[in-house]
């Protein structure tokens, strides 16, 4: 097996269509939708605030997985 064989191994942006917060954009609309937005914009809004707040409504997501969506570092296609 080589170096490619394993790297694709290790690929796992095929497994999921978008992370956790990109699901949830998904859903919300209108107002709510565009403060999401504007949250995850801006760069002085702690990731763990949005989370507690999308929590606080019944989101299953976490400080980690905003700060992932937010840096580009998620499965969500690009």
């Amino acid at each position: 097996m080589g170096l490619l064989d394993d790297i694709r191994a290790h690929d796992t942006t095929g497994n999921r269509a978008r992370c956790r917060v990109q699901s949830i954009l998904s859903t919300v609309e209108g107002e709510d939708h565009d403060d999401l937005m504007d949250a995850l914009k801006d760069g002085m809004v702690p990731a763990t605030a949005i989370a507690a707040a999308l929590q606080a409504r019944g989101y299953d997501v976490n400080g980690g997985s905003v700060a992932r969506h937010r840096r580009g570092a998620c499965v969500c296609p690009r």
